[in-house]
């Protein structure tokens, strides 16, 4: 599968040559493409259709595909209507910035991720701030990120959120469970402050900044969008049920008493779930201890030490599934 996709990309240099900006060449762009189909083999699962719209919108803003340049990201997601992956673009930081710079929309950007021991002191009304890492010892967790957007002619604007406020808008998000946000996390917390920065720039509707704006508004509504004529595509992606996911599932029914189910708590908490998964976990969990209650009024017994201790094993296993 993964050499049909080769095949189509090279067959479609002339499609990419049309729409592509004149600052990018043709030869590193099918180069990049070819690169992310090979790094990724969940594409080759993808539909046809939805591999070809996300490469060509790829071209259309001129991004590199691939996650070692940060612009922009090829992402297979799960569309439970179809019963299918399908692949969508994902803007990244590094494509955003290049897409304003080319704009004209901004001068200069800085971001950067801010650690718990780390010295920070910013005015976002006067756009000026102090940010000191520690140099020596333990800098800490990291645990907010801000970004300071300099203007053609305006002073420069600061945003800052901590990671729970990131955190609150990445569970909003139509991708927030996709491939980007789990490994390359500090990258799109900053985007997502250059997002929220996005009300300062000048606007343009005939750039590819703009373009990008909307694909990601339509993304955030689950929609797919063919950026080079506009047609809408209700595309309906949600995430399929991971092996992690199921694994947890079997553990809460696996219980046999409070005890070993209040070890599934802090597992939980270990992984990367959807809001739609969460919440069913959640209920699955009421419902499990509220049946167990019910037998442990009838005496059932407790765990000893060494049964807790098994039980505990097999919920550390399924996080390393």
């Amino acid at each position: 599968m993964t050499q049909e996709l080769v095949k189509y990309v090279q067959s479609q240099t002339t499609a990419y040559q049309r729409v592509l900006p004149g600052e990018v060449v043709l030869q590193k762009f099918v180069e990049k493409c070819l690169l992310a189909i090979k790094t990724d083999a969940k594409l080759a699962d993808c539909t046809s259709d939805s591999m070809g719209l996300a490469l060509m919108n790829c071209a259309f803003l001129g991004l590199m595909p691939g996650s070692a340049d940060g612009h922009a990201y090829i992402v297979p997601r799960w569309n439970k209507h179809l019963g299918k992956s399908e692949a969508t673009l994902m803007v990244g930081y590094q494509g955003l910035v290049l897409l304003a710079k080319r704009a004209g929309a901004i001068k200069s950007v800085e971001a950067h991720i801010v650690y718990e021991n780390d010295f920070i002191d910013l005015d976002e009304g006067l756009g000026t701030v102090s940010h000191k890492p520690v140099v020596v010892g333990d800098r800490g967790k990291a645990c907010a990120a801000y970004v300071v957007t300099e203007f053609p002619d305006a002073r420069p604007r600061i945003e800052f959120a901590q990671f729970s406020d990131i955190d609150a808008v990445r569970k909003k998000c139509a991708q927030s469970n996709s491939t980007p946000w789990r490994d390359h996390y500090n990258e799109m917390a900053k985007k997502t402050l250059l997002r929220r920065a996005q009300k300062y720039w000048a606007k343009d509707p005939n750039t590819a900044l703009a373009a990008a704006v909307s694909l990601e508004e339509h993304q955030d509504r689950g929609e797919a969008v063919d950026l080079e004529s506009g047609v809408i595509i209700n595309a309906y992606f949600d995430e399929p049920e991971d092996s992690q996911y199921r694994h947890v599932v079997g553990v809460i029914d696996k219980a046999v008493n409070e005890q070993q189910l209040e070890l599934v708590l802090p597992a939980i908490a270990q992984l990367s779930l959807t809001d739609q998964q969460l919440e069913i976990l959640r209920e699955r969990y009421k419902n499990k201890r509220r049946s167990l209650r019910v037998m442990g009024a009838r005496g059932t017994q407790k765990d000893t030490n060494a049964q807790l201790m098994e039980y505990m094993q097999s919920i550390t296993e399924g996080e390393h599934s």
